[in-house]
C-alpha cells in the first residue's frame, strides 16, 4: 500500500511540476510576446515615419535606425527565449510566437540593411564636384553582401504560416511583409545599378552625354515635349555639363527635318509623326525610354554634332524633386521651393498665354535655368545626402528620370536596376495608359495636359488558371477659360486632341474596348512585349470621357504577374487596384500590399512603377478560424 501511495504522490508531484512549468512557460511567453509586439509596433511606426515623412539628415537617420535595431533585437531575444521556444512547439497555438519571432528576425536584418545603405552612401562625393567611383564599387559589394544576409530572414517571413493565429499576430505579419519583403530585391537592384553607373560615370573611360529636359504641359509618351538640352562629358566620376539651351535653337522644320536610325517598333508607331527626325519635338513619343534615348542619341549626332554614349531623360517634376531635397531655386529674382516649382514652370510662367516671342523666350530661360541648377546640385552633392538620394530614387521610380547607355552590358544593368525607364512587359500582364498631345492643328500646339485629371482602375478577378481583367481609364479636361492662345490653342481653344493608348498582356484575349460605354474603334499593335491599343481622343474643355478594355489572360505556374507603369505627369494620376480571388486563394505578394481576406485593394497616386507577382492556388477554405468567427459575428450583428 505504501508503494502505491508513494507512486501516487510522485505522479501528483510530477503533474504539479508540469502544471507549474506550463504556467511559467505560458506566462513567460505571454509577457515576452506582449513586450516584443509592442517593440515591433514601435519599430514599424518609426520606419513608416522615416520612409513617408521628411527625410532627416544622415546622422539623425542612422541614430533612429540604430534605436529601432535595438528594439527589434530585443523583440527577437524575447521571442527566442527558452519559454517562448518551448511554447512554439505547441501545435497551432505555437504559431503565434514563431510568427512574431519571424517578424522580429526579419526586422533586425532589414534595419541592419538600412544602416548599411546609409553608411555605404556616405562620402560618395570627391569634394570636387565628382563621384568617388572606388567608393561606389565598394558600396555595390556591401549591398550584395547585405542582400545575401537578408534572404533567409525574408524567406522565413514570406513562408511563415499565419492560419489559425490570433488576428493581431496575423495583421502584424502582413504589415511586416508589406514593409520588408520588397527590400531584398531592392537591395540587389541597387547593387546592380551602382555597378552599371560606374561605367556610365566614366569609370572605364571618358563618356559623352546629352541630357534632355521634357515639358509635361505638352505630353509625350516619355513624359513631355523635348524643351531643352545640355551636352557634356563624364570622366572618372566628374561631370562637365553645358547650361541647358532651348531645343528650338537646333530643331528643323518638318520640310527639312532629317530622318535618323530608330528601332523598328519605334518607327512603325511614330515615324508618321516625324518622331525619328531632327524635328525634335516628337522624339519622346515612345513610352519606352531606351528606344526614345536611342533616337535622341542619333538626333543629337546630327543636330548637335556630338554622338552621346549616355543619354539622360528628365522632366520638370524630376527637377522639382531635386530642388525639394536641396533648397529653393531663384526664378526671376524670387526663391521658389521644389513643391512650387512644377506649377511655377508649367502654369505661372506662361502668364497670359500670349504668342509674344519675347515672353516665350523669358519663360524658356526660366525653365533652362531651373534644370541647370538642378543638375548642378546633383553634381555638387553627388548623392551625399539621404534627402537627395531619396529624391533621385523617387524620380526614377516615377519614370521622371531615366539613364541610357550605348554599351549593351551597362544598359542591361540599368534595365535590371530600374534606372533605364523601360516599359518592356516581359510576358507579364501590364497596365499602362499613355497620351501623346497632337496639338491644336498641324502647325500649332497647346499646353493643356497640366489641367487633365487622369485615373486608372484595374480590376482583376483571379482564378487558379485564368485572370479576368477590366482596365478603366478616365480623363477629365479641367482647363479653365482665359489661358491664352499659346496654352489653350488657337483654332480650338481649350480642346484636347491626343493619341491615347492602353497596354495589356500579349497573351490577352480581348472581349471589349469601349468609350463611354459604346464600342469604339481601336488599333491593335504588338509593342514592348505586350499589346498596345491606340485610339484618337478629342475632349472639349469641361468634359470627361472613359475608356474601358476587358480581357482575360492565362495564369501560368500558379502566378499572376502585373506591371503597373505610370506615364510621367506633372500631376500624378490616381490608381485604383483591386485583385480578388474567385474560387482561389491569394498567396504572399512581394513589393505591394498583402491580400486581406483574399483581396488586394489599393487606391492612391499612380506615381511609381510597380511589378506584382500574386501567387494563386485552388481555394482551400478560410485560413483562420479567428477570421471566420469575425466574419460570422459581423454578419450576425
Amino acid at each position: 500500500m505504501r508503494a502505491v501511495a508513494t507512486r501516487s504522490r510522485v505522479r501528483r508531484l510530477l503533474l504539479l511540476a508540469f502544471v507549474v512549468f506550463a504556467v511559467v512557460v505560458v506566462a513567460w511567453t505571454v509577457i515576452a510576446a506582449l513586450k516584443a509586439a509592442s517593440d515591433l509596433r514601435a519599430v514599424r511606426a518609426d520606419v513608416h515615419r522615416l520612409t513617408s515623412g521628411p527625410t532627416p539628415d544622415r546622422t539623425t537617420l542612422e541614430r533612429a535606425l540604430a534605436r529601432d535595431l535595438r528594439k527589434a533585437e530585443s523583440a527577437r531575444s524575447l521571442t527566442g527565449g527558452v519559454g517562448p521556444t518551448v511554447f512554439g512547439w505547441v501545435p497551432i497555438l505555437g504559431r503565434n510566437i514563431t510568427a512574431e519571432r519571424a517578424v522580429a528576425n526579419a526586422s533586425v536584418q532589414a534595419l541592419r540593411a538600412g544602416l548599411t545603405l546609409s553608411r555605404v552612401t556616405r562620402g560618395l562625393s570627391t569634394g570636387h564636384g565628382g563621384v568617388d567611383l572606388a567608393r561606389v564599387r565598394a558600396a555595390a559589394d556591401a549591398l550584395d553582401a547585405t542582400a545575401v544576409s537578408l534572404r533567409p530572414a525574408l524567406r522565413e517571413l514570406r513562408e511563415q504560416p499565419v492560419g489559425w493565429t490570433l488576428p493581431p499576430v496575423g495583421t502584424g505579419v502582413r504589415q511586416a511583409r508589406d514593409q520588408l519583403l520588397a527590400l531584398g530585391p531592392e537591395v540587389t537592384r541597387a547593387a546592380t545599378g551602382l555597378r552599371a553607373l560606374v561605367g556610365v560615370l566614366g569609370g572605364s573611360g571618358k563618356r559623352t552625354v546629352t541630357v534632355v529636359l521634357m515639358n509635361n504641359a505638352e505630353l509625350r509618351g516619355a513624359g513631355g515635349l523635348p524643351s531643352a538640352y545640355a551636352t557634356g562629358s563624364i570622366d572618372n566620376g566628374a561631370l562637365s555639363l553645358t547650361p541647358f539651351e532651348d531645343v528650338n535653337t537646333v530643331a528643323q522644320p518638318p520640310a527639312t527635318a532629317k530622318r535618323v536610325p530608330a528601332p523598328a517598333p519605334y518607327h512603325q508607331a511614330y515615324g508618321a509623326f516625324l518622331a525619328d527626325t531632327t524635328l525634335w519635338k516628337n522624339t519622346t513619343m515612345a513610352a519606352d525610354d531606351p528606344q526614345t534615348a536611342q533616337v535622341l542619341a542619333a538626333v543629337s549626332a546630327l543636330s548637335l554634332h556630338t554622338h552621346p554614349d549616355v543619354v539622360v531623360l528628365c522632366d520638370v517634376p524630376a527637377a522639382a524633386d531635386v530642388i525639394s531635397a536641396t533648397g529653393p531655386v531663384t526664378i526671376n529674382g524670387e526663391p521658389v521651393s521644389g513643391d512650387e516649382l512644377t506649377r511655377r514652370l508649367l502654369v505661372d510662367a506662361y502668364g497670359d498665354g500670349s504668342l509674344s516671342q519675347d515672353k516665350q523666350i523669358a519663360r524658356r530661360k526660366a525653365l533652362d535655368s531651373a534644370a541647370t541648377e538642378a543638375f548642378k546640385r546633383i553634381k555638387q552633392d553627388a548623392t551625399a545626402t539621404p534627402a537627395l538620394l531619396k529624391a533621385l530614387v523617387r524620380a526614377v521610380d516615377g519614370r521622371h528620370l531615366a539613364v541610357w547607355s550605348a554599351r549593351a552590358d551597362e544598359e542591361r544593368g540599368l534595365v535590371t536596376a530600374g534606372i533605364a525607364g523601360t516599359t518592356q512587359a516581359g510576358g507579364t500582364d501590364v497596365a499602362m495608359a499613355v497620351a501623346n498631345n497632337l496639338g491644336d492643328s498641324p502647325s500649332t500646339g497647346n499646353k493643356l495636359d497640366y489641367y487633365v485629371h487622369r485615373s486608372m482602375s484595374v480590376d482583376v478577378r483571379l482564378h487558379a488558371t485564368v485572370a479576368y481583367v477590366t482596365q478603366t481609364l478616365t480623363l477629365r479636361n479641367a482647363a479653365p477659360a482665359g489661358l491664352g492662345p499659346y496654352v489653350a490653342g488657337v483654332k480650338h481653344p481649350g480642346d484636347l486632341v491626343e493619341l491615347v493608348s492602353m497596354q495589356v498582356a500579349s497573351s490577352a484575349t480581348l472581349t471589349s474596348f469601349t468609350r463611354d460605354g459604346v464600342d469604339a474603334p481601336v488599333e491593335r499593335m504588338p509593342a514592348d512585349g505586350a499589346m498596345r491599343l491606340t485610339t484618337e481622343l478629342s475632349l472639349a474643355r469641361g468634359s470627361s470621357t472613359t475608356y474601358q478594355v476587358t480581357y482575360h489572360v492565362p495564369v501560368r505556374h500558379g502566378r499572376y504577374r502585373l506591371a503597373l507603369l505610370p506615364q510621367p505627369l506633372a500631376m500624378a494620376a490616381t490608381l485604383h487596384l483591386r485583385i480578388h480571388a474567385v474560387g482561389a486563394d491569394l498567396g504572399v505578394v512581394t513589393g505591394y500590399d498583402q491580400p486581406v481576406d483574399g483581396v488586394i485593394d489599393h487606391t492612391g497616386p499612380w506615381d511609381a512603377a510597380a511589378y506584382l507577382t500574386v501567387p494563386v492556388h485552388p481555394y482551400t477554405g478560410p485560413k483562420s478560424w479567428w477570421h471566420s468567427f469575425a466574419r460570422f459575428w459581423t454578419h450576425k450583428v
